[in-house]
């Protein structure tokens, strides 16, 4: 695989180890995608909930 066909190149420098500590800390918690479609899916989730729970109380009002 040559460097064209890579993503992303990540170099461990040799020098210390609290450099590689620290490149694994950036790694988790820089890299990470940002959970946007967690929080898309929890509101859709609620609203759909609401909405059911709205028609619901609408159709028992009407209803009765």
């Amino acid at each position: 695989m040559s460097n064209k066909e890579r993503i992303i190149d990540i170099n461990i420098p040799n020098k210390q180890l609290e450099s590689v500590e620290e490149l694994a800390d950036f790694i988790e918690n820089e890299l990470k995608p940002p959970s946007r479609i967690k929080w898309i899916l929890i509101y859709f989730m609620v609203g759909l909930a609401g909405g059911v729970g709205l028609g619901a109380f609408i159709g028992w009002w009407w209803i009765k």
